[in-house]
């Protein structure tokens, strides 16, 4: 048999033909009445192939439907057996062109809120609607529901716009009416007096006030005179008007009342207050004075005497008030016065005795005197005829005292009862005649030594005694006590230096011999009158008298120290006559250290020994100076 192979050839045939289609044109429609899609739209697409094919509606919709708005896209795809596909697209535009429906609230109209310019207003909103869903309302002028809707006319437009993008408005008016009446407050009520000498009286007031709730008020005045005239005496009314801004404006008046009283006294004039002094001899003086004047703004005036004297009376001394009354035609009164001053310058009259001199009582430093009191007179005398005042010793010693060394001054004064004073003065003057008793040792003797034969000779210092007392003693001649004697007899003179300045001396001898004892006559004691001023004779401890420089030329200063009472200072010559004299510090207390330059320089005072006394308070200091040229 035969061999035999086989072989099998596949032959494969592909469609690798596309199929091919053809779609419609893009179409453009518009909604349907009151639709939000187009009408149904039919459309056909052509395919064709070399084998056969299958359409497939990839998206959007088919033929013979309604489109929505907007833009939809259709693809269609064929595909043949061998799977080769082909597709075409087209696009359905649908636009809304149909305008939305909108309906406002009727038209509003409302009276303003209390109070304000305004009302609050409430509305509901449009009503609208659309063929499309996605349709919106806004309010495109005016004021939203709730708010305050001024005075006058407010239009509100509302819109409705669709989702494309159509739009409708639709608006209404809110009407605020202004019905209020505004408020007036006029001033109080005016109470006024009539000006001065007037019946009438100026018066000024403010205007009234008003107030409203919308702005624009006015305000004037209706009635009676304006602010700053002449109103009449009597009740006045002034009226004020407040008038809105409204049309018709709304009013409102308020009035007040202005009265003018005749509260005005009249007007009277005293003459000026008098002062005159009581007529001689009596206690009274003659007045007159002119009647007062008196005036009125109205009605005429009576002017009375009320208290006091008429003119041409005889006024008692003192302030007498004369009072006057002027009374006008309202029976309105007014008072003045006046003083009338009658003044005693008339002082009591007053006599004292004669003067008086006497010396000192026997042994003592004072006289006893009796006086006889003054006698005294006034003008001003009482009812009985008695003097008014009183009379008294003013100053000195009463009669049938002690009156001291020196001149006494007795003061009487009268005071009537206007207080005037007379003075009348006594002179007491009582002399201290009486001289010091000075009494010196007996004659001495002593018996001389030596070459020159000389005696140191003490003695005792003569006794002093004086009816003042503080009688000082001083050596005016001779040598004192320890000194040293010469041959022979000397005299020693001492002298006794009273107050009064009344001095008396004594002497006694010292005789110095070389041998028998001499026999010396007995010393005699003498007196003498001299014009040297007071001193006195003691001391006190703490007290001192310096003189620096001593011996001096003339000038030197005088220091006390320790006094507390005015010093008496007094320099004597050798022979006891006064040459300077001095009162230093005050007559009552001064300083514990007092100082005075005394000048004794002249040619009259001839060199020599001087004595300086210093008399304080009882007590006498003596110092000696050597006066050289």
């Amino acid at each position: 048999p035969a061999n035999t192979t086989t072989c099998t050839v596949v032959i494969t045939v592909n469609d690798d033909d596309a199929p091919t289609v053809t779609c419609p044109a893009n179409q453009v429609f518009s909604t349907a009445l009151d639709q939000c899609s187009s009408q149904v739209y039919t459309y056909t697409i052509i395919m064709s192939d070399n084998c056969s094919s299958t359409a497939t509606l990839v998206s959007g919709l088919a033929s013979g439907a309604s489109f929505p708005t907007g833009v939809t896209t259709t693809v269609w795809k064929v595909t043949d057996a061998g799977g080769n596909m082909t597709t075409c697209a087209f696009t359905v535009t649908v636009t809304d062109g149909q305008n939305p429906s909108i309906v406002c609230p009727g038209n509003i109209t409302k009276n303003t809120d209390l109070g304000f310019c305004s009302a609050v207003v409430t509305y509901a909103n449009p009503m609208f609607s659309d063929n499309c869903t996605g349709a919106s309302l806004t309010r495109t002028s005016g004021l939203a529901s709730g708010s305050a809707f001024p005075k006058g006319v407010n239009m509100v437009q509302w819109k409705a716009t669709d989702a494309a993008g159509n739009s409708a408005l639709c608006q209404f008016t809110v009407t605020v009416n202004d019905t209020q009446l505004p408020s007036i407050a006029c001033p109080a009520n005016i109470v006024k007096n009539a000006d001065a000498g007037l019946c009438t009286a100026v018066v000024t007031f403010a205007n009234a006030t008003a107030s409203d709730n919308c702005a624009g008020i006015t305000v004037m005045q209706t009635a009676g005179p304006a602010s700053g005239m002449a109103f009449p005496k009597t009740v006045t009314t002034i009226e004020f008007k407040a008038s809105d801004s409204a049309i018709p404006a709304n009013t409102k008046t308020c009035s007040f009342t202005v009265t003018v009283n005749d509260n005005q006294p009249p007007t009277i004039t005293c003459p000026s207050n008098q002062v005159k002094n009581t007529d001689a001899g009596m206690c009274s003086a003659l007045v007159n004075y002119t009647t007062p004047t008196a005036t009125d703004n109205c009605n005429t005036v009576s002017v009375t005497i009320l208290s006091g004297l008429t003119s041409g009376s005889s006024f008692p001394k003192g302030i007498t008030i004369v009072k006057w009354v002027a009374t006008d035609g309202a029976n309105l009164t007014k008072t003045c016065s006046f003083r009338v001053t009658v003044n005693d310058n008339q002082a009591p009259t007053m006599t004292c005795p004669s003067a008086i001199s006497k010396n000192t009582d026997a042994g003592v430093c004072n006289a006893v005197v009796t006086y006889t009191n003054p006698t005294f007179t006034d003008n001003c005398l009482l009812a009985n005829g008695t003097y008014t005042g009183t009379s008294t010793r003013y100053s000195g010693l009463t009669s049938g005292s002690a009156f001291p060394v020196g001149t006494s001054v007795v003061v009487f004064r009268a005071i009537d009862a206007a207080g005037l004073t007379k003075h009348c003065t006594l002179t007491v003057s009582v002399i201290d005649a009486q001289l010091p008793a000075i009494t010196c040792p007996a004659n001495i003797a002593a018996t001389g030594s030596g070459s020159a034969c000389q005696a140191t000779v003490t003695y005792a210092s003569p006794t002093v005694t004086d009816n003042c007392g503080g009688a000082t003693k001083f050596l005016l001649s001779g040598l004192a006590s320890g000194s040293v004697f010469p041959t022979g007899t000397t005299i020693n003179t001492w002298r006794a230096l009273a107050s009064n300045g009344q001095s008396s001396t004594c002497s006694f001898t010292v005789t110095v011999s070389c041998g028998a004892s001499p026999n010396p006559s007995e010393g005699e004691e003498t007196a003498e009158r001299d014009v040297a001023s007071p001193s006195l004779r003691g001391g006190r401890d703490g007290l001192t008298v310096t003189l620096a420089p001593n011996p001096t030329d003339g000038r030197f200063n005088l220091e006390l120290q320790g006094f507390e009472k005015q010093a008496l200072v007094t320099i004597f010559d050798a022979t006891g006559r006064q040459v300077w004299q001095q009162r230093v510090g005050s007559e009552t207390l001064t300083s514990a250290l007092m100082s005075v330059a005394v000048d004794l320089s002249d040619a009259r005072f001839n060199a020599g020994l001087y004595l300086v006394t210093v008399a304080s308070d009882g007590t006498v200091l003596t110092k000696r100076l050597v006066l050289t040229r």
